[in-house]
């Protein structure tokens, strides 16, 4: 039976995964895992999940969190995929996160190009970060496309939606893991996924990189 998520905590971040969302399933393979070099196999959504849920009143009271900030190790194979389609972001937001920790990424600029990557391209992607508003085909399409295709992988979505916004609502009961908002503490919390999912897992600084 599928075990759903703890809610996240914190500003910026939203539960996803409830009734109409997905939750989480031990065990399952499709969901991508990590095998580190003990050989102990857990869920890349799991550890996703755990990084999204973890507190951080440090960052609330403007603490920094201290740590390595340079290049991680991740097990072969871990590629991310980042979906926006505003030029600037797409070079700033790889900048602080995915190229800072030294993860493969690829961009897609819309929903439509997401699903024909994931589900029909030569990469398997373990974690996607997902806008909602973009031409062709909206985030909260472009992930009940790649859930029902059967996509098992971590989608976390990044957006400019207030909360409680209709949009928003409906891109969390998609099939997100989580709900971010599309800001620094956003990208810190993507910094903080990433580092769960890398072997050589640390927590990371979220000032500039």
């Amino acid at each position: 039976a599928a075990r759903k998520r703890a809610a996240p905590t914190g500003a910026g971040i939203t539960p996803a995964g409830g009734e109409s969302g997905r939750g989480a399933t031990e065990g399952n393979d499709s969901a991508g895992h990590v095998r580190t070099p003990s050989g102990h196999c857990e869920s890349v959504a799991a550890a996703a999940a755990a990084a999204v849920a973890t507190p951080r009143a440090a960052v609330a009271a403007g603490g920094t969190l201290r740590g390595r900030a340079g290049p991680l190790t991740f097990p072969a194979g871990f590629r991310c995929l980042y979906v926006e389609d505003d030029r600037i972001l797409q070079r700033s937001m790889p900048l602080r996160t995915f190229k800072r920790v030294g993860a493969e990424y690829d961009i897609a600029e819309d929903g439509a190009q997401a699903v024909e990557m994931v589900l029909r391209g030569q990469h398997h992607y373990t974690l996607i970060v997902m806008d909602n508003q973009m031409p062709k085909m909206t985030g909260a399409a472009a992930t009940r496309a790649l859930r029902h295709g059967g996509y098992g992988g971590v989608i976390l979505g990044m957006t400019g939606d207030p909360a409680g916004s209709p949009e928003r609502n409906e891109f969390e009961a998609a099939g997100l893991d989580a709900s971010l908002d599309k800001d620094t503490a956003g990208m810190s919390r993507v910094l903080e996924v990433l580092a769960a999912c890398a072997v050589d897992a640390e927590v990371l600084s979220t000032g500039p990189p």
